[in-house]
This record gives C-alpha cells, structure tokens and sequence, in this order.
C-alpha cells in the first residue's frame, strides 16, 4: 500500500470534470446524475473502467460519486469508498442508514440535498478538500497498517 503514502497535490485546474460515477445505473442513480446534470455541472458516468483509465478519470474529476443502487435500500459504504480513500480520491456519499467504519473518512451528504450540496462542494472546491484530506489523512492514520500491533507481528515474522 505505497499509494498510501503519496502526497495528495492536485491543481483544480486539471480537472475538467465536476462528478464522476461508475457502476450500474438504475433508476435512481439516473434520476441523481440527471438533476446534478441539469444543475450545471459536469458529470461524468462509466458502468466499468479498467484501472488505467478508471486512475486517469479520478485524476480529471474533482469528486467521485458514491450512490445508492436504489433509493429505498440504504447500505453501508463499500468498494468505491475504500478504493477512493486507497488511492487519495476525493469522495462524497449519499448518506445511507447503515454506517460502517469508512462513513468516518468521508463526506456524507443527505440525499434530498444532494444537488445543493455537491454544488456547495464544486463551488468551495478547495475549502472541501482540505476537509477531504484531513479525513485522509485520519484514515490512513488509523489504516491497519500504521497499527503498532500489526507493525510488530510483522516485524517479528520477517526478523524470525
């Protein structure tokens, strides 16, 4: 996890595109990328990239989407959230009722104010992502492999 440790400077200004969102789109993942269309920002989807132009695309977009499948089922954040936070790319989630350890380090907004909000967010980019790099940096900092614990396991096992 070398990426971990990468230095998180991106100029805003290489970044053409306001929202970006892979995955399926169902009915109400089409309704929220719609409405952030019409608002007036840039939106970008993809059902799959593979890695090098899934990394290219994050790189050009100031946000990535992490929505719900369907509007009446609220799970946890999952893959996108982690492979985000992996790999240093500023995520924003609709808020879901289910909570796991990954709704901590990251930016969890509300579904019925999604629109306003994700426009608050483009708006006050760079306000967002200090924000977005402290809860970075909290994850990487509590990341299993900063644990004092597992640093030790492992350092026995390979001085063994």
């Amino acid at each position: 996890f070398v990426h971990l440790n990468k230095k998180i400077e991106k100029n805003i200004f290489n970044k053409d595109i306001d929202c970006l969102f892979t995955g399926q789109l169902t009915r109400h993942r089409k309704k929220m990328l719609d409405s952030l269309t019409k608002s007036g920002l840039i939106v970008q989807h993809f059902d799959y990239l593979n890695e090098n132009d899934r990394r290219k695309l994050h790189e050009r977009s100031k946000i990535y989407l992490d929505l719900k499948k369907f509007s009446k089922i609220s799970v946890p954040v999952g893959t996108r959230a982690w492979y985000c936070l992996e790999n240093g790319f500023f995520i924003v989630n609709e808020d879901a009722h289910f909570k796991n350890s990954l709704y901590k380090y990251t930016m969890n907004v509300p579904t019925n104010e999604f629109v306003s909000k994700i426009k608050e967010i483009i708006n006050n980019y760079e306000y967002y992502e200090e924000i977005f790099k402290k809860k970075l940096n909290e994850y990487k900092n509590d990341n299993i492999h900063n644990n004092a614990h597992i640093k030790k396991i492992i350092k026995a096992i390979l001085s063994s």
